[in-house]
């Protein structure tokens, strides 16, 4: 080779590890880290994922809010192993070939400061209380319903209309106040009355509705999807949302993927328990092999299926020869078990092989 050949080449593969070098730095930069730290400090006894790593790229940063462990009533601190928040963060479904969970082999997180006693909060409503800590009423009310309602303080998101705030500006600096909530809602509009009481006398009271809100992530769909269609790992995705509704959402996208949608839901809905199931091991109209328990007998026939059932449900199968209709556990595709049956539900059948 030629002198010039060699610059040539040297500087050719100077110019692709330069490349490569720079698609390796592109990648990484795509990546979402989650670093853990030795030591940190948690604000309560719900620990969140913030509060124990460094959190770079958009999903980490969304799953920051999410509980990775929660301190007992009496307990300060405690020891979490970077193997128990990767076990955490598979758990809300991050995808591992664009996450990168790095940092010390665990983190001792201790309570930043003592709980607050809350003597001013009763699961009673009507029981009245003291509140010389509260600054207006508003600040008592949001207390009081964060015992009510069960939420965290990062959950529990308040509002109310003009007119209430007005009144709910008031100072609560000495009197004593009870709350009676009306209904039975712990999300949504709850509507409330505030009896104010001094000296043993009951001096004022006011009607107001707090609009409860919560906070928190959930399994939430990308794309529209229709009803009995099967979900995919890029159909949903866990963000953060927030609920009016007391139905329980879906928080992992291991409860999803795999399943079918039972109705029509429209791109960037919250997802519930209700809007996903099990995918149909048997279909309406299909033939389905039946096994008749009697004893120690098994008898095996063929029925054919009047709706559609997933694993471990109860399906209805029509006998083609009497036309008559009876129950069966779906056992699996095209599968279905008559337990314990007895000689007329083995006539109903229409079992016959053995």
């Amino acid at each position: 080779m030629t002198p010039a050949t060699d610059n040539f080449t040297i500087k050719s593969l100077v110019a692709i590890v330069a490349m490569l070098v720079m698609v390796a730095s592109s990648q990484a930069q795509t990546m979402d880290r989650v670093e853990l730290k030795s030591i940190a400090q948690s604000d309560d006894n719900l620990v969140q994922l913030r509060e124990i790593a460094w959190l770079t790229g958009d999903t980490a940063t969304k799953l920051g809010g999410s509980i990775v462990t929660t301190l007992s009533e009496n307990q300060v601190d405690s020891r979490i192993t970077l193997q128990s928040v990767r076990k955490h963060l598979s758990d809300m479904g991050v995808n591992w070939g664009r996450f990168n969970l790095t940092g010390a082999s665990q983190c001792q997180v201790t309570l930043a400061s003592a709980q607050p006693t809350r003597t001013a909060i009763v699961p009673n409503p009507s029981k009245p209380i003291h509140a010389t800590d509260a600054i207006s009423i508003e600040e008592y009310v949001t207390r009081y319903l964060l015992t009510y309602t069960g939420l965290s303080d990062q959950e529990l998101v308040l509002s109310f209309s003009a007119a209430d705030k007005r009144e709910l500006s008031a100072a609560a600096l000495t009197d004593r106040f009870e709350i009676e909530v009306i209904g039975t809602a712990k999300i949504g509009q709850i509507p409330m009355v505030i009896r104010r009481w001094r000296g043993g006398s009951m001096v004022g009271e006011i009607r107001v509705t707090a609009q409860v809100t919560c906070k928190t992530l959930a399994a939430v769909v990308v794309e529209n999807v229709r009803r009995g269609q099967s979900f995919g790992p890029n159909d949903v995705q866990v963000q953060e949302v927030f609920l009016t509704s007391p139905q329980t959402p879906i928080r992992k996208l291991r409860d999803v993927v795999g399943r079918i949608a039972s109705r029509n839901i429209r791109k960037n809905q919250t997802l519930f328990e209700s809007d996903v199931q099990l995918p149909f091991m048997i279909q309406r109209g299909e033939q389905v092999t039946v096994r008749v328990m009697v004893g120690s007998m098994v008898i095996r026939t063929v029925a054919r299926a009047n709706t559609d059932a997933a694993m471990g449900e109860m399906v209805e199968l029509q006998n083609q020869r009497s036309r008559e209709s009876f129950m069966a556990r779906v056992t699996g595709p095209r599968q279905a078990v008559l337990d314990n049956g007895s000689s007329q539900q083995v006539s109903m059948a229409g079992g016959g092989s053995r």
